[in-house]
């Protein structure tokens, strides 16, 4: 689907952003350990691939207006024996970079960038992000280590913010990718929903949602998905999937097909059986909030301003409910923001001010009560167009029951 042209652009696209004479140095992800000798399955760097269309590990991309490489690995005989050679042909192809080195990072560094003025990179982050409580690939920490001891003198800039405003606005084939991930997940939630009612606990869900993905056509998931019952869906990322299904349970189900590298995220809240009179107006109240949220999608909206507006047409619905809508009771039951980008990461990069025709992005109201064991979260994928918006996940019905 993707193509040299489409990378060989997003590199002359990133270059004509930055400041003339600049070189940008670029790592791939490394191989994760998942125990004793085996590695997680691997799956390249976002901003790697957007800008290289190359898969292997241990890579470093070094470009500017005047040159483009890529420095490979030194790979001994064991390790080709078990992983394979790689085709230097092939990665030309692929990336539309003519040149690949073979060469330790550090050597190779010193060698290519000693004469560069000013190195554009992904400059490390935080080894752990406690908010999402996960350790990061190593890879930026290791590059900007190595640039650091070999090219002390040289100046090194953040190339996040750059890269970011790119990666916002999708191109034609990008949307066509992350549409193709959302009919997967579609047809996937489809069919989960038919078959809720046989399911005797949240792990035999989880397990029919990946299953299901695949079946449809999905390259992996875009991200862990979630199955939650009953008091489990008021827990935002929950992931123990320990619990058996009552029928009085609403079932929340998030997740998302990968397709091309691109993802989808959607949620849907469903009843095992006939809903209560109370759980089918907590789930209204989330549709209001929803509809509200679409209505004021437009090229030009700030995001902070529509944030501010969906919480504060969200304190309404909380008050409908008989719930507190002070400051801190607001918080409680509706934490989370109700938007964030889509791409190549669920989360996706970009500047998070004002929206531009081609930003995909997540529209997903949740209200959560804890003392009720009553979560619901409802959750869609749209592209912002001239005109406004289009949801990209519309064929899947919001219905409860």
């Amino acid at each position: 689907m993707f193509d040299a042209n489409f990378f060989s652009g997003n590199r002359s696209r990133l270059i004509e952003s930055l400041p003339e004479g600049v070189v940008v140095a670029i790592a791939g992800h490394g191989q994760l350990q998942r125990n004793g000798s085996n590695t997680y399955d691997f799956r390249q760097d976002s901003s790697f691939w957007y800008l290289s269309g190359l898969v292997e590990p241990d890579l470093v991309l070094i470009f500017s207006a005047e040159r483009e490489l890529v420095l490979l690995p030194k790979r001994d005989a064991s390790y080709r024996t078990f992983n394979g050679e790689i085709k230097i042909e092939e990665l030309v192809r692929n990336s539309g970079i003519p040149t690949f080195i073979e060469a330790d990072w550090a050597k190779g560094l010193k060698s290519e960038l000693a004469d560069a003025k000013c190195i554009f990179s992904l400059l490390p982050i935080a080894p752990y992000i406690s908010q999402a409580g996960i350790y990061v690939n190593p890879a930026r920490q290791r590059l900007g280590s190595v640039l650091n001891e070999v090219l002390p003198k040289h100046q090194i800039e953040d190339i996040r913010p750059h890269l970011g405003r790119l990666r916002m606005i999708k191109q034609p084939i990008e949307l066509a990718a992350v549409k193709q991930a959302c009919d997967i997940t579609t047809a996937a939630f489809e069919s989960i929903k038919n078959a809720l009612p046989t399911f005797k606990s949240e792990a035999e869900i989880l397990r029919a949602v990946k299953s299901e993905m695949f079946r449809a056509g999905a390259d992996d998931m875009a991200y862990s998905p979630i199955a939650a019952a009953g008091d489990s869906s008021t827990v935002l990322h929950y992931h123990l999937h320990n619990r058996q299904i009552s029928k009085h349970d609403l079932i929340l189900i998030d997740a998302g097909a990968e397709k091309n590298f691109y993802a989808s995220d959607i949620t849907r809240t469903y009843s095992v059986s006939s809903p209560t009179t109370r759980q089918q107006a907590v789930h209204a109240a989330v549709i209001a909030i929803q509809k509200q949220a679409l209505n004021l999608l437009k090229p030009g909206l700030n995001l902070k301003d529509y944030e501010k507006a969906v919480r504060d047409f969200a304190a309404g619905q909380l008050a409908t409910l008989g719930l507190k809508t002070d400051e801190l009771s607001i918080k409680k039951y509706f934490p989370h923001s109700t938007s964030h980008y889509l791409g190549l990461d669920v989360h996706d990069s970009g500047d998070y001010g004002q929206l531009h025709t081609g930003v995909v992005l997540t529209v997903e109201p949740g209200i959560y009560i804890p003392e009720e064991a009553l979560g619901v979260r409802v959750e869609d994928n749209v592209v912002i167009t001239d005109s406004g918006y289009d949801n990209l996940t519309a064929a899947l019905n919001k219905e409860l029951y």
